[in-house]
């Protein structure tokens, strides 16, 4: 039961939104209140990306050379996969917290993948800063 009313959620809930948007915070209360496992993807990232074949040395050296549009290039497919290989090893009662960069994809093949991905999960909250903060991030200047 949920609020007092019996609640039956069968499959995982999706939290994605930009950094200090609220993900881990409501996260750990939806798992708590729930019961469900939590799982973050900025915490189980580094393992998941190792077995992939991911290079950290070679990610740096990629950015010292061509910038943060060559680290992209090689990090956002990994990110795709963890996306994926997550959603698949745990599609039911688990609470999923996106990093801010593992739902934003440029690519369009990848933004495919991920959106096939998520498409059986009927509860993808996407939390928004801009309400949190108003208009800007905090301490910005706006007109």
């Amino acid at each position: 039961m949920v609020g007092g009313v019996g609640v039956i959620m069968p499959s995982s809930i999706i939290l994605i939104g930009p950094m200090r948007a609220g993900k881990t915070t409501i996260g750990t209360l939806l798992a708590q209140t729930l019961n469900y496992p939590r799982v973050s993807l900025d915490k189980v990232r580094d393992q998941y990306y190792q077995e992939m074949g991911y290079d950290k040395a070679h990610a740096l050296r990629l950015r010292e050379q061509g910038g943060l549009d060559a680290l992209f290039g090689y990090l956002k497919p990994f990110e795709a996969q963890l996306v994926e290989r997550i959603v698949h090893e745990y599609p039911d009662k688990t609470i999923i917290d996106f990093g801010a960069g593992h739902s934003v994809y440029a690519d369009a093949k990848l933004f495919e993948r991920v959106q096939t991905a998520l498409e059986s999960f009927p509860l993808c909250l996407l939390f928004d800063a801009m309400r949190r903060y108003g208009r800007g991030a905090p301490n910005s200047k706006s007109a």
